[in-house]
């Protein structure tokens, strides 16, 4: 009897161990702070070892009416803003532990009146959902994380290695892509992400590329290329400040992935197949180039018929000067 009833106790709490894991695979929070006129105010974001952090939602706002003007954060009745995005710079607090940010001011359009509070909602995403793309593994779960080797700190220079994603039961995938911070140069992509499928491929290298859900077929690829450089491209021409990158990708709830990963080899976007944002960033570069190129053609084409006009004044000169040395001769 004993041990049946100790056999009880050890099994739920193996179930409450379980269940507690998964909920700190992604916990939900919230901070809020009030802005202080006479002195720069700030919120504090954490979520501690092993954690990584992502930002759902930030809002402004303000109390009407008879509301505590102290509570920094929104309540029923309030006048808020939610598209404050290009007024603060998330990208030292996505994929960090933790981070501070300064809370800033801005206008209400809705209410005429000026923020009171910034408040930021947000999710503490456990590591041991995170995978690391060129690390070779195999995982099978419901929805999960890829990132770069490293990330968010610098990733490593040199380096080809991909993500195969298949659904059991023949789901479709959605991925989003929660960070992106790759190296590039003027318009050109040094760096970037691949995801394709039967149907499609997107190449992703630039920031605004972010927070974009896109669905797949049962089978994705998502290929990571981070390019040799040399030691000069590194120190002055090449931007420095480089992240990598993180995504999500989500199966059906009755579904689940199986995610392998590991070293590839190099591969280049398909032209002819898809959505291609790499080709459509060289259209910039060509087209300057072109612009360039013809307007050297045209400074040449006004030299050479400047150089013409030069030559034929310079030989009518020369005949005058002959006859009217000849026309003299004649009279003396």
């Amino acid at each position: 009897m004993e041990f049946g009833n100790n056999m009880t106790s050890f099994l739920l709490i193996t179930l409450c161990l379980g269940i507690m894991m998964k909920m700190q695979d992604c916990q939900a929070k919230m901070v809020g702070q009030c802005h202080r006129a006479g002195g720069k105010s700030f919120v504090s974001i954490y979520c501690g070892h092993m954690k990584m952090i992502r930002i759902n939602k930030v809002l402004h706002g303000t109390p009407l009416g008879p509301q505590d003007t102290e509570m920094c954060q929104s309540m029923e009745g309030d006048c808020i803003d939610e598209n404050i995005s290009g007024i603060y710079d998330w990208s030292a607090c996505t994929g960090a532990q933790s981070c501070v940010q300064y809370v800033k001011q801005t206008q209400l359009a809705d209410c005429k009146q000026k923020s009171k509070y910034l408040q930021v909602k947000y999710d503490c995403v456990s590591e041991h959902k995170v995978i690391d793309i060129c690390k070779t593994n195999k995982k099978t779960l419901q929805n999960g994380f890829i990132r770069s080797t490293g990330y968010p700190l610098n990733y490593a220079q040199d380096e080809h290695c991909e993500c195969k994603l298949k659904t059991q039961n023949g789901g479709k995938i959605t991925t989003s892509i929660i960070d992106l911070s790759l190296l590039s140069k003027k318009h050109k992509c040094i760096d970037w992400v691949m995801l394709s499928d039967q149907a499609k491929e997107h190449v992703h290298c630039l920031h605004k590329d972010i927070n974009t859900k896109t669905e797949w077929d049962t089978k994705l690829r998502v290929y990571f290329n981070a390019a040799k450089r040399s030691l000069k491209s590194d120190n002055s021409t090449v931007t420095s400040k480089a992240k990598g990158f993180w995504l999500q990708f989500t199966a059906p709830a009755e579904d689940k992935v199986t995610v392998t990963c590991g070293p590839a080899k190099t591969r280049k976007p398909n032209k002819s197949n898809g959505n291609l944002i790499f080709d459509e960033l060289n259209k910039k570069t060509r087209s300057s180039k072109k612009t360039t190129r013809n307007s050297n053609q045209k400074k040449g084409g006004i030299s050479q018929s400047t150089s013409s006009s030069n030559s034929f004044s310079s030989s009518m000169q020369l005949v005058f000067g002959f006859t009217l040395v000849t026309t003299l001769i004649v009279l003396l």
